[in-house]
């Protein structure tokens, strides 16, 4: 599968970093790189890096009690936070349509982490920080 939104992923991302580094102020020297990549991991993402028709496929797979054929472990804890958003709107507007019901979480939610590995999200960093110095 092609990511669509990896760019935008990427720079909300590195926003994310940056903001988690500020927030240590000067204790931002003796803090792990690890530990802020962690931490920008953790603190939510602006939105699910999915298209309309990748999470449809995959929550309505959920909703059938099939199993996801995505083997990553982040892609599939992606579509079950996407699930389970699903499942909220339902109970807040149970007089819409599945599709429409994803579509507003689509829109709407912000995603409750990255759903990314530390040392990917690492190395997409290095490589963002290296291309904006030079």
């Amino acid at each position: 599968m092609r990511m669509i939104f990896r760019d935008e992923r990427d720079l909300d991302l590195l926003k994310a970093y940056n903001r988690v580094v500020k927030s240590f102020g000067k204790e931002a020297p003796y803090i792990s790189r690890k530990e802020m990549v962690k931490r920008a991991i953790e603190s939510g993402a602006e939105r699910y890096y999915v298209t309309y028709e990748e999470a449809f496929r995959n929550i309505r797979r959920i909703m059938n009690g099939k199993p996801l054929k995505c083997k990553n472990p982040c892609k599939r804890a992606m579509y079950l936070s996407l699930y389970e958003a699903v499942k909220r709107y339902r109970e807040n507007y149970p007089e819409l349509p599945f599709n429409r019901l994803l579509i507003r979480v689509l829109s709407e939610e912000k995603a409750p982490c990255f759903f990314i590995t530390p040392e990917r999200a690492s190395l997409l960093l290095n490589t963002m920080q290296r291309r904006s110095a030079v």
